[in-house]
């Protein structure tokens, strides 16, 4: 990541950072451009929101990432039109890639199934990202020890001790603290325990990933801040159900927290000011942090 210029007193990380950063990626590293920031931004909030987060099944909602969807696969067919010959598609990011591999055959997909796949790079990177990069810096940041020895780390050429900050703070507030499974068969939950469970086929399942992490079964000493192994977390699912994009989150994810942690005088705001705002939506939309001289504010309670 290329280092933060900012001016001001204060600098707001979900519109000039977080959602931005992610989308860099999508546009110079995938070499998905689409028309413009605020279109591909749009697509990627109303698919997201449909796609993971409408747990009550919202229909305007719903129609939101439809509509979107359209408009998104509409743009991707026209560019792959201009892309043609595929075997031929010359670059080295990630679409082109994809095309000459298509087009000559070894992927074995057709024109619908590079849509998607395409479609895919943006969907899954912004928002999701953007949470992660909000909800560190904030946890971060709420530690006045934490927030010394960040700074400090940040500026090391060795970003290992600086990552290990990072995924520890998202630990306290991770970017997804439960997700929806159904049960494709029947299972047992902790078999031989005291709260094992018996789940039939078809019933629905919130998987508490914010929670087990404070299982001290797995994290001893739970409530202490103390980085820990990387696969340790569960930032990126388990098993078969680990996140695709894990490697790009290990990458942009610290990457972007340690740029903002080396803007001069970076601290929160004192009171509501200071947190990240969803406007009531599923997703971070507003983190003003300050900047420049200030003593910032008290140490805060932990969410």
């Amino acid at each position: 990541a290329a280092a933060l210029a900012v001016e001001g007193e204060t600098i707001d990380v979900v519109g000039l950072v977080s959602r931005l950063a992610p989308l860099r990626v999508v546009q110079q590293s995938f070499g998905f451009y689409g028309p413009d920031d605020a279109a591909m931004l749009r697509w990627s909030w109303a698919t997201q929101a449909d796609m993971f987060h409408n747990l009550t099944g919202d229909p305007a909602v719903t129609a939101a990432n439809v509509a979107a969807g359209t408009e998104m696969r509409a743009w991707i067919r026209r560019f792959l039109a201009r892309r043609q010959p595929w075997a031929e598609a010359q670059g080295e990011d990630a679409v082109s890639r994809l095309l000459r591999l298509a087009g000559s055959g070894g992927a074995g997909f057709d024109a619908e199934r590079a849509v998607s796949n395409i479609a895919g790079l943006l969907v899954g990177a912004i928002e999701t990202t953007s949470q992660a990069i909000a909800n560190a810096t904030e946890q971060i940041l709420l530690r006045p020890e934490v927030r010394a020895e960040a700074i400090e780390a940040a500026r090391s050429p060795d970003p290992a001790r600086f990552d290990a900050i990072v995924w520890e703070a998202l630990r306290f507030n991770p970017m997804t603290t439960f997700v929806l499974r159904i049960a494709a068969e029947p299972a047992r939950l902790a078999p031989g325990s005291a709260h094992e469970v018996a789940v039939p086929a078809g019933r629905v399942v919130a998987l508490a990933i914010g929670s087990a992490m404070f299982d001290p079964a797995l994290f001893p000493d739970p409530d202490l801040f103390k980085p820990r192994a990387r696969l340790d977390y569960l930032h990126m699912g388990f098993g078969q159900h680990r996140c695709l994009g894990q490697y790009v989150g290990y990458a942009i994810i610290p990457e972007t927290v340690r740029q903002i942690l080396r803007l001069p005088g970076i601290r929160l705001l004192d009171g509501e000011a200071g947190r990240i705002d969803d406007r009531g939506g599923p997703f971070a939309e507003r983190f003003v942090v300050g900047l420049g001289p200030g003593t910032g504010p008290a140490p805060a309670a932990v969410s």
